[in-house]
């Protein structure tokens, strides 16, 4: 998920992020969207609990940090 605009994405950090090749790949993935001037948040099966509460909290704040309105 991704809001282009803000240049704030989302990544769900499930079972398969656990292999070794993964991780390398979302490292990677990661510094570059980081050098690309990007945020990326980092959400695990924890986050999504109570219909995605925390989550939902987290892309607020940063989007609000970014300068999103409403």
């Amino acid at each position: 998920m991704s809001w282009p605009q803000w240049k704030v994405c989302l990544e769900y950090d499930g079972r398969h992020h656990r292999t070794r090749t993964q991780q390398e790949k979302d490292i990677l993935r990661g510094e570059r969207r980081r050098l690309a001037g990007w945020t990326e948040l980092v959400v695990s099966v924890g986050d999504m609990d109570r219909g995605a509460a925390r989550a939902i909290e987290r892309v607020r704040s940063e989007l609000r940090r970014r300068g999103r309105t409403g």
